[in-house]
């Protein structure tokens, strides 16, 4: 997250006055503490953050039932734009085939009709419910929902930043992770 001279001002402004629930604040602290520690990782990249504005105002997605993610991530590295798309939320009362949690796969549909190869689109939910709840409800292990995209943002808290780049740079890395 390069901060410039214009961007400078912003740094400073409390999180708790953008509106932010604790999963939201708590990504983007998660982020910025990555971002900080792993100087190595981000050298030659730039990282940039936007808080997606509500419904009726911000990038919601109709294949996704006006999926509106909370942020816009954009990582640029040489001359790829990767554009991230990231939900901090629970997921206990959505399904495994919620168009929320489908979203991974709708967004390379999109990604294909865009046809522009210099951008990479990508869609994440970070999860506050734990992933043996979801095991529970979903029957589904772990390494299964990292497969729809889904981090879990308790359990894995030093880690799941460093695994969402992971998988947007190396989308074989999902078998990996978790």
């Amino acid at each position: 997250m390069a901060i410039t001279p214009h961007h400078a001002k912003y740094r400073a402004h409390d999180l708790t006055q953008l509106g932010l629930n604790q999963i939201e604040r708590q990504f983007v602290e998660d982020l910025k503490k990555a971002h900080d520690q792993n100087s190595c990782f981000f050298e030659r990249k730039e990282l940039y953050l936007l808080r997606n504005l509500s419904q009726g105002r911000g990038v919601g997605f109709f294949e996704a039932g006006n999926f509106h993610p909370d942020f816009n991530l954009w990582l640029l590295v040489d001359s790829l734009q990767h554009v991230i798309f990231v939900a901090p939320k629970g997921i206990r009362n959505l399904g495994p085939t919620d168009p929320k949690i489908q979203f991974h796969q709708t967004i390379k549909e999109i990604e294909t009709r865009l046809s522009d190869t210099s951008v990479r689109l990508h869609s994440f939910i970070v999860s506050n419910t734990p992933s043996h709840i979801m095991k529970r409800l979903w029957d589904m292990e772990k390494q299964a929902t990292s497969k729809r995209h889904i981090l879990f943002h308790e359990e894995d808290k030093d880690v799941y930043i460093h695994q969402l780049f992971e998988m947007v740079l190396n989308p074989t890395a999902i078998e990996t992770t978790s």
